[in-house]
């Protein structure tokens, strides 16, 4: 997997900008699910506070993808907010209950000189990409029967009734 590292040698008090451009490849995704047009740009905002490193910013790219519904090959860019906090040292843990904040779930820890953002990155990349890939919003799909692509026109095909497993509670009512 590519490093993204974050030098903090590099980093000065206060705010500073980062911005870069990774191949995908370098990241390590399934490659029978992800396919990208080009590469992962990031434009980050990085904020340092004593042993406190705070990064906002986003990162953008452009996936190909076939259609779940109707299988047309499609194009979408991705558009995602990224806000980490890193801390100097390793993670208190807690005994007993606590409840966990959105803060919690966002902060990262650190040891040395250098933040690796790499599975960060991944991580943001593949919570973004919907399970359930379509064209457009109203995308009709396929036919069942003859396999016309609705979206063109109708096929006129009887509707099949759908076994859902609740035929016989729907007789109950």
């Amino acid at each position: 997997m590519v490093e993204v590292k974050l030098d903090l040698r590099e980093i000065k008090e206060g705010e500073s900008r980062k911005t870069f451009v990774i191949d995908p490849s370098q990241l390590e995704f399934p490659q029978e699910e992800l396919t990208f047009q080009g590469g992962i740009q990031g434009d980050l905002i990085l904020s340092r506070r004593g042993r406190e490193i705070t990064v906002k910013g986003q990162i953008a790219f452009r996936a190909n993808f076939s259609c779940s519904r109707c299988l047309l090959p499609c194009k979408k860019t991705f558009t995602e907010e990224i806000s980490m906090r890193y801390l100097k040292g390793s993670p208190k843990l807690l005994s007993g209950e606590s409840e966990i904040t959105e803060e919690n779930l966002s902060t990262n820890f650190y040891e040395g000189n250098v933040i690796e953002m790499g599975g960060v990155l991944r991580d943001i990349i593949l919570l973004s990409y919907p399970v359930k890939h379509l064209c457009k919003e109203g995308c009709k799909g396929l036919c069942q029967n003859c396999g016309q692509d609705l979206n063109e026109r109708d096929c006129g095909c009887p509707l099949a009734e759908i076994d859902s497993g609740w035929k016989e509670l729907k007789e109950i009512a």
